[in-house]
């Protein structure tokens, strides 16, 4: 029920390279198989993949509706792993809902890193349609007030995509997310985000031009999130 969401390399090492795992969904329901981030999270492996172990430090405690309002320790779902190409000892991960976690020491710890990044485009993680949805739902609802996060809804704008690092200036850093796209100068501190051109659109990829700093890429979903915190689906 989990899945390879993102390879990358050491720059210096290509026998040690990270694996961030996403966990699969019930397409019924939106709910995840199983127990959610039961095996998803970040992994690594320094001897080219013959022994791989899983990373400490990005984990956060969630609700689940289905237990009432008990909070359990959760790991996150990693959606990209970016290794700076200069500096491999910081990392950065984009999570399935808790935006940006940042490491300075390869990481070893770790600190959640979403300075600039606002909560927004709220949407619902789970379908409330179907029989016995509507106490599921009004758990959901009373427990998104009493607690800071929630697997019953995300906010697209920490929803993650993918981490690029602009080959024309190492200390930025830019990040693609369900709601548009932000861009780091400080190596992934703080964010900013990029151009209201881009608000309400899934974007996924960036390319930066090899000759020209000025040129750059974007490929979008074209999708949103509705006033009412549905995705629109526009395939």
């Amino acid at each position: 029920s989990t899945y390879i969401s993102s390879i990358k390399f050491h720059p210096a090492d290509s026998k040690i390279f990270y694996y961030g795992v996403s966990s699969a969904r019930d397409s019924k329901t939106g709910r995840h198989f199983g127990s959610p981030g039961f095996d998803t999270g970040l992994y690594t492996t320094k001897d080219g993949g013959k022994t791989v172990k899983k990373i400490s430090g990005l984990e956060i405690l969630t609700f689940r509706p289905e237990q009432e309002f008990v909070s359990k320790k959760t790991q996150l779902e990693v959606y990209d792993v970016l290794v700076h190409p200069a500096k491999p000892n910081i990392i950065l991960v984009g999570t399935a809902s808790e935006g940006i976690f940042r490491s300075e020491d390869g990481g070893k710890t770790w600190q959640e890193s979403n300075n600039g990044i606002p909560k927004e485009g709220f949407y619902w993680n789970v379908n409330f349609d179907g029989p016995d949805m509507d106490e599921l739902e009004r758990r959901c609802k009373e427990g998104s007030e009493k607690i800071l996060h929630s697997e019953c809804f995300y906010y697209a704008t920490r929803t993650s995509m993918n981490l690029f690092v602009n080959p024309h200036a190492e200390n930025e850093i830019w990040y693609t997310t369900l709601e548009g796209v932000f861009v780091s100068r400080d190596l992934g501190k703080t964010w900013q985000w990029l151009s209201d051109d881009l608000r309400n659109i899934h974007t996924h990829f960036m390319a930066f031009d090899p000759s020209d700093k000025n040129i750059i890429y974007g490929g979008t979903h074209q999708g949103a999130i509705d006033k009412n915190g549905n995705v629109v689906d526009s395939s």
